[in-house]
């Protein structure tokens, strides 16, 4: 069976704390995959093919390992900032899997059941 630490952030961790942050999780928090779940402000999002912007699945993914057969990958030139790109960097670095999963919709909320799911 497998474990998850479900870890919810309340508030948005700011700028000048994403590394010390990125760093504590890494260091204390030992797995072979970190699974981050995000959103991605829809008013900065941009699609090649704008009139599939709204076609499900409403989620876009980043990751380590480029597989995505969960979702299409985020397409450039749109990028993340903040933790969800400190936890991204870490797991570069560290040689680890780590999958940022980007929701366009906004406040979508994520619970245990369906990163189950």
């Amino acid at each position: 069976e497998d474990n998850y630490i479900f870890i919810v952030f309340s508030e948005l961790v700011q700028s000048d704390r994403c590394y010390a942050v990125a760093s504590l999780l890494f260091n204390n928090i030992e797995s072979s995959n970190y699974i981050i779940l995000d959103e991605l402000d829809t008013f900065s999002y941009v699609s090649k093919t704008p009139e599939h912007r709204n076609i499900a699945p409403l989620l876009r993914k980043l990751s380590t390992i480029n597989d995505s057969t969960i979702c299409p990958s985020l397409e450039p030139p749109n990028i993340i900032d903040g933790l969800p790109a400190a936890l991204l960097s870490f797991g570069v670095y560290y040689e680890k899997q780590v999958d940022v999963y980007l929701s366009l919709v906004h406040k979508y909320n994520t619970t245990a059941d369906t990163l189950k799911a």
